[in-house]
């Protein structure tokens, strides 16, 4: 009995020990981590374009004029880095059909393109980069749609007989589908044309039996909460105004961790981290447009973490909330949004209610901070016509560099 007593206590000192060590090495882990992450970056600057069109629509022997702005990607401002930047007019078959070098002031410069009347009809694609930014690959390069009509030329239109072809794509919250843990399940359904659809659906195991049922929200995107069964597989058949679709879903794991975000009261958000794994803890690192802003490390009880997190400590803008392992290994990753604070505003004020024709027009513009006191920026402003050819759809530049 004795010496069963002394067992017990050894066992009661130990496991604290123990658990306090590994506690400790993953800290060390998610440190490092954090610490190699901000040594890339101090090493990588990233930059980012804009350019600003005179319209998206254009005939053929119009000027396409434009302006580029330059931006620190980290803080959204001005960078007065690259002194020339290049401009292209790709066609359908990604070929230049115009090129442009712009020279770059204080972070910003203005062209043009005089479009021919060689051109043909179709979509183009408006592209932009420096020297610099080919270091990160294209995926960064500034990208815009530009339709140009050339009625001097007969249109060089698509086979009439193409197919309908939807894609439909599922992205399991955190990145993984996981046996036995429930995941949220985001879905999105577009045509050939990149074009979102409405559409209703079920999740079926190979039996057929139905799983989970789900409908499109908006822009042809929703969700649906799954728990994977260990052994089945699953397939959606979807229904669209065109007919049915059927598609498989992701791969599931038989062991993996799955990390869920609510938001939760206060203006918080509750992160709910579920394992199935023999890991006693786990790491999350938190960092907005590559800047560190949270990193800690969590045990898990049962195969569960729970953690609250302010919004207040996430910068504006996409936050990236990545998962590492006891081994240090990432294995969830989610984006979250925060909408920005407007840190200016434009008030645009015509010198009267109409005009004549061939009246002179004159725009003034103030430009003032959160805080409504004068603040000085750097503009530019297109004129043209709205019709049912040209529309004002573009993205401008704040919907740029927060969400794209």
């Amino acid at each position: 009995m004795h010496v069963k007593k002394n067992r017990t206590l050894y066992y009661s000192f130990i496991l604290p020990a123990i658990l306090s060590c590994t506690m400790s090495m993953a800290q060390n882990t998610v440190d490092a981590v954090v610490q190699s992450f901000t040594n890339y970056n101090t090493k990588n600057l990233q930059e980012k374009l804009f350019v600003h069109t005179g319209k998206n629509f254009y005939m053929a022997g119009e000027i396409i004029w434009f302006k580029v702005y330059a931006a620190d990607a980290a803080l959204n401002q001005p960078l007065d880095l690259s002194k020339l930047c290049y401009v292209e007019l790709l066609n359908k078959d990604h070929k230049p059909v115009l090129q442009a070098k712009i020279a770059m002031t204080d972070g910003s410069g203005n062209g043009s393109f005089q479009l021919p009347y060689s051109v043909n009809s179709g979509n183009y694609m408006l592209r932009a980069y420096t020297n610099w930014m080919k270091n990160a690959g294209a995926d960064l390069f500034f990208e815009k749609n530009i339709t140009i009509v050339n009625a001097l030329r007969k249109p060089d239109w698509p086979a009439a007989d193409i197919p309908v072809d939807y894609d439909v794509q599922f992205f399991p919250e955190g990145g993984n589908l996981v046996n036995g843990i429930q995941s949220k399940v985001a879905f999105r359904i577009v045509d050939m044309h990149g074009k979102s659809l409405d559409c209703s659906g079920e999740v079926l195991n190979q039996r057929n039996e139905t799983i989970a049922k789900f409908t499109t929200l908006r822009f042809g995107m929703g969700y649906f909460d799954l728990t994977p069964a260990s052994g089945d597989q699953y397939h959606s058949v979807i229904k669209t105004a065109a007919g049915m679709i059927t598609k498989v879903l992701p791969v599931i794991s038989s062991s993996g961790i799955v990390m869920r975000i609510n938001e939760a009261a206060n203006d918080r958000l509750n992160i709910l981290i579920q394992s199935n794994t023999t890991d006693p803890s786990i790491s999350l690192f938190v960092h907005t447009r590559q800047l560190p802003k949270l990193a800690m490390t969590k045990e898990l009880v049962n195969g569960n973490a729970e953690i609250m997190i302010d919004k207040k400590e996430l910068g504006d803008g996409i936050s990236q909330l990545t998962v590492f392992n006891a081994s240090g290994q990432p294995v969830c990753e989610r984006m979250y949004f925060k909408k920005p604070v407007n840190a200016m505003s434009v008030a645009i004020l015509p010198d009267a209610q109409n005009y004549g024709t061939r009246k002179k027009v004159t725009i003034n513009l103030s430009t003032t901070n959160e805080k409504a006191q004068p603040v000085g920026g750097d503009l530019s402003m297109s004129v043209y016509l709205l019709d049912s050819l040209q529309t004002s759809g573009s993205a401008d530049i704040q919907s740029w560099l927060w969400l794209q």
